[in-house]
C-alpha cells in the first residue's frame, strides 16, 4: 500500500466522510464523541477537532453544545421560478401556504449612496425600508431587505409597511397604478453574516444564495431588494429564456 503522508486530521475526516456517505452514520445520528475518536485513533484532541471542523465546513455535520456532532439531514428543496412574477403581474396572487408565515418590519430611512444609485434617487432621499422574514413552521427560510421610494409608493404603502403584502411589492406597485415593466435579478452566493446564520439556523460551512432585485415601472425604479437571502441547501432558482427566431 502506498504511504499516506497526509495529516492525520485529513485522514480521519475522510474516514468519517465515507462512513457518513455509506450510511454507517445516517442523517440525524451522532458521530463518535471526541473522547472515543481520540481513543480509537490514538490522536490528540486538536487533531479530532480539526477533522470535525472540516466535516462541518463541508456541510456534512452540525456541532451542537452538549449534543455532540450530528450528521445533517437532507434539506427539502424549494424551487422558485420566474412564473411567480408573471402570475402576480396578471392579478393571480399566490395562495397562502400552510404553515408559512411572514414577519415584516418597516420604516422610512434615508437612501445611502449605493441604494440611491440602485433606486435612481438622490442620496439621502426618503425610502420605505421593509425587512421580511419568511418562516416555514418555526424555521426561517428567507430574509429580504426591500426598499421603495416613498414619493413613488405614497402614504398608503408606508401606512401598511409592517404588514405582509399578498403578491409582494410587485402587486403593491400594480395596485398603486405603477405596473412593473421589467425585473432585474443578480444572483450570487456568499457565506452568511452572523445574524443570517443565527436566524436561518445554518450549520458551519453552509452558504446562502443572495439575490439582488430591481423592479422597474417604466423609466422609474419601483423597488430594490438588497438582498433576498436564502439557504443554499434549501432552494434552487429556476430561470427560463424564451427565444424568438425569425
Amino acid at each position: 500500500m502506498p504511504r499516506d503522508d497526509r495529516p492525520v486530521s485529513v485522514r480521519l475526516a475522510e474516514r468519517l466522510r465515507r462512513a457518513i456517505q455509506d450510511g454507517t452514520y445516517p442523517p440525524g445520528s451522532r458521530l463518535p464523541t471526541i473522547a472515543e475518536l481520540i481513543d480509537s485513533w490514538g490522536v490528540s484532541h486538536g487533531t479530532v477537532r480539526r477533522a470535525i471542523a472540516q466535516l462541518a465546513a463541508d456541510g456534512l455535520v452540525d456541532t451542537r453544545y452538549r449534543a455532540g456532532t450530528i450528521v445533517r439531514s437532507a434539506q427539502p428543496v424549494r424551487r422558485l421560478d420566474v412564473e411567480r412574477y408573471r402570475d402576480v403581474a396578471h392579478g393571480r396572487l399566490p395562495t397562502a401556504e400552510a404553515h408559512v408565515t411572514t414577519t415584516v418590519t418597516g420604516r422610512v430611512v434615508g437612501a445611502d449612496d449605493e441604494l440611491a444609485e440602485l433606486l435612481a434617487v438622490e442620496a439621502g432621499a426618503p425610502v420605505l425600508r421593509r425587512v421580511l422574514v419568511r418562516y416555514a413552521g418555526d424555521r426561517a427560510e428567507e430574509i429580504a431587505h426591500s426598499y421603495m421610494p416613498t414619493e413613488l409608493v405614497g402614504a398608503l404603502a408606508a401606512a401598511e409597511a409592517d404588514r405582509p403584502w399578498p403578491g409582494g411589492p410587485l402587486a403593491r406597485l400594480v395596485s398603486l397604478g405603477r405596473p412593473v415593466t421589467r425585473i432585474e435579478e443578480a444572483v450570487g452566493a456568499r457565506m452568511p453574516t452572523p445574524e443570517e446564520k443565527q436566524l436561518l439556523r445554518l450549520g458551519e460551512g453552509i452558504p446562502v444564495v443572495a439575490v439582488r432585485r430591481r423592479m422597474l415601472c417604466g423609466d422609474r425604479v419601483g423597488e430594490v431588494a438588497r438582498d433576498i437571502v436564502r439557504p443554499a441547501d434549501r432552494f434552487t432558482l429556476d430561470y427560463s429564456i424564451d427565444l424568438w427566431l425569425k
